[in-house]
């Protein structure tokens, strides 16, 4: 069992797309949130847009990234599995 959400929190899980969340342990687990990606940590500690130009060019860039976080959760995964 999760943790529980408060009741003031009703309304906005409501609103939520996933309706199989209970509790704020399923809210992530079923990954019903979003945002976007705008730094990761790098040699210079830049943000996406000092290095990338366009909204085309700084959308792909943080896909690669959230790409990149994914390959990185499940191969952590893969070796707890073991």
């Amino acid at each position: 069992m999760g943790r529980h959400l408060p009741k003031k929190s009703t309304q906005l899980m409501m609103r939520l797309p996933c309706d199989k969340v209970k509790s704020l342990d399923d809210l992530f687990f079923f990954r019903c949130f979003s945002g976007q990606i705008y730094k990761a940590g790098n040699v210079y500690d830049r943000k996406i847009s000092d290095y990338m130009t366009g909204d085309k060019e700084l959308d792909k860039e943080s896909l690669r990234i959230d790409i990149d976080l994914i390959e990185d959760e499940h191969d952590l995964w893969i070796q707890f599995s073991r």
